[in-house]
């Protein structure tokens, strides 16, 4: 499996707009055809087909990614927690978004029941937590590594994009060709919660606490969809474990400086030590699962 940004960015996009042009077949919405198309050209943008290649084309490359398990399941991971017509703000039951999964399933060859996802995902909700009234997250709602794909295409006609500006001048920092480098798979970027394997710790802050309670979320279900399929599933939940140590330490290290320079009382600093709370949470949850395995 190429591991080129450009495969990771291709390979997002595809599952993204297949996903979002198989609910709009299965309901046939105007409005939601109208937002997969928004998706479609973001494909076709990247790859450079015509429009009515591209359903063929995008299942094409998610049956490319049989060759990689843990990309297929960090896709996976993408999809269960991302509003599967953003940019645009349209609401999907959980059954409707759970009887669409399969077809990527079936292309990317996993298989597993349709229902694991989204049973995973309400374990992950239940641990974490939900956002904070009134928080925004990406681009109504998107992870950063969803976001980051469809920021060339809707450019600034979408405002409050992951909150602060901080986040724009990390990802262009980190940017060049990889438009934000969000999308290494494997043991990089932030596909299925890779960020926090790798640890860009920079970014983590700058995505503030419910970006952060998102990516552990997705790291989670990314990582206990590949389980089953390893038999050194304890010895992948002690790896993470231990990048979510050092990760937290570092986080903890900041919180402190910060705390020394910041007013008493700052949002800032209290936000870095919600955040320390959310490690803590993974931490021990990556322990059990260690000592099962």
């Amino acid at each position: 499996m190429a591991e080129a940004p450009q495969d990771s960015q291709i390979a997002l996009l595809a599952a993204r707009y297949v996903f979002a042009d198989e609910l709009a077949r299965r309901s046939n919405q105007a409005r939601q055809k109208l937002a997969t198309a928004t998706l479609q050209q973001a494909f076709c943008g990247a790859t450079k087909c015509k429009p009515e290649n591209a359903r063929k084309l995008a299942l094409g490359v998610l049956i490319y990614l049989r060759e990689g398990r843990e990309n297929a399941t960090a896709i996976i991971a993408e999809l269960v927690f991302t509003p599967p017509f953003a940019p645009h703000d349209i609401s999907v039951d959980d059954s409707e978004l759970q009887a669409a999964l399969p077809i990527l399933m079936d292309a990317m060859g996993l298989k597993m029941s349709a229902m694991l996802p989204w049973k995973l995902k309400k374990e992950a909700q239940k641990a974490y937590g939900q956002r904070r009234k009134g928080a925004t997250l990406g681009i109504l709602g998107l992870g950063v590594a969803a976001a980051a794909l469809l920021i060339p295409v809707v450019g600034p006609a979408i405002s409050g994009y992951a909150g602060a500006a901080a986040l724009t001048s990390t990802l262009a920092f980190i940017g060049g060709s990889m438009q934000g480098g969000m999308l290494l798979l494997g043991v990089g970027g932030l596909m299925g919660g890779s960020l926090l394997v790798i640890g860009l710790a920079p970014v983590i802050r700058a995505i503030g606490v419910d970006g952060l309670r998102l990516e552990l979320m997705k790291l989670e279900v990314n990582q206990r969809l590949q389980w089953p399929f390893i038999d050194m599933g304890g010895d992948q939940a002690i790896e993470v474990m231990k990048n979510l140590m050092a990760l937290c330490k570092e986080h903890e290290e900041t919180t402190r400086h910060e705390a020394e320079i910041s007013d008493v009382g700052s949002k800032l600093v209290s936000e870095y030590r919600d955040m320390i709370k959310l490690y803590d949470i993974a931490i021990k949850r990556f322990q059990g699962w260690s000592e099962k395995k």
